[in-house]
């Protein structure tokens, strides 16, 4: 019946709220502000699409300030500013999964050395890749698993790897 309260101990799955004619899940956004929490801020297309969403939905939040693009596939949530480690996540992102933050990007994540660069290095282990703006990507035949680690949440070359 319209309008008749609940019984006792029922709760909604989710709530909502309208936006327009559509409805939004707001557990859909806690699970894209998780997400993306875990990336400095990020989440990509293919991450998105994971929780249900499709391009119309992409495109609605996009234009509503609620994702903002920073590389093709790869969205900021909530703000467009990123730090420094944001701005490396989203260049390894943008490249793919196998992708890792490299060179002299990897060498001032690992605090090696400083690199204030606009431009962002990442390796990828295959011959081809598109392009990206910002992103000087270094393809290797020779990059294996153990030539790559995790700093602060950031896929990257150990060490070893960035000296050489």
């Amino acid at each position: 019946m319209r309008g008749s309260p609940k019984p006792r101990g029922e709760e909604a799955p989710y709530e909502s709220c309208l936006s327009g004619n559509k409805r939004i899940e707001l557990h859909v956004e806690a699970q894209i502000a998780a997400m993306a929490e875990r990336q400095h801020g990020l989440i990509t297309l293919p991450q998105l699409q994971s929780l249900g969403l499709g391009r119309s939905g992409v495109s609605r939040r996009a234009r509503s300030g609620r994702l903002h693009r920073i590389h093709r596939g790869v969205y900021a949530v909530g703000r467009r500013d990123l730090t420094r480690h944001g701005l490396w996540m989203a260049a390894v992102l943008a490249c793919g999964s196998e992708a890792a933050l490299s060179h002299r990007s990897s060498g001032a994540l690992h605090a090696l050395r400083p690199d204030n660069r606009a431009r962002i290095d990442v390796s990828v282990p295959s011959a081809s890749t598109r392009t990206r703006p910002r992103i000087d990507i270094h393809r290797s035949t020779t990059l294996t698993p153990s030539d790559l680690t995790t700093v602060h949440a950031i896929p990257c070359t150990t060490v070893a790897r960035t000296l050489v």
